[in-house]
């Protein structure tokens, strides 16, 4: 039901915007099927599944349904003949905010760990037990107090 209510909401938000070119870069349906209720004459979008039905270019071929997500960008960048120079971020952080990173954690002992496990959806995740397990093999024990 929420779902369904969600994707009204999409189509009212889409529709309001007039857009007329949209980029879809996920596999879903539901971005090309509000896009297309929307009235949006251009839906770009990968094509992998149902949403094919769904969006104006060819898509990318099928081949791709089980690549990682960048990989999927790749592959629509080039179906596209859109220009992709790289895909890593290139992000700058001020010389001070990496000081004051580092000073509030220098007591701190390092090596660090930093372990994150999860996913999109409950059923998706790992048991506990086993999250555990794996978090005791790499060596990692509970967070140190530090502050």
């Amino acid at each position: 039901m929420q779902r369904g209510l969600n994707l009204i909401r999409l189509v009212a938000l889409l529709r309001k915007k007039k857009f007329r070119t949209l980029w879809i870069f996920d596999r879903t349906l539901r971005p090309a099927l509000a896009a297309k209720l929307a009235g949006i004459p251009e839906r770009i979008g990968l094509g992998l599944g149902a949403q094919r039905f769904f969006i104006t270019n060819p898509g990318v071929d099928a081949s791709h349904f089980h690549d990682q997500p960048i990989d999927w960008l790749r592959a629509l960048m080039a179906a596209m003949h859109v220009a992709l120079p790289g895909t890593e971020p290139d992000l700058h952080v001020a010389a001070e905010t990496l000081a004051a990173i580092g000073g509030k954690y220098a007591a701190c002992p390092r090596p660090w760990i930093v372990l994150g496990i999860g996913a999109s959806h409950p059923d998706k995740d790992w048991p506990t037990s086993i999250g555990r397990s794996f978090s005791r093999s790499c060596g990692a024990g509970p967070p140190a107090p530090c502050s």
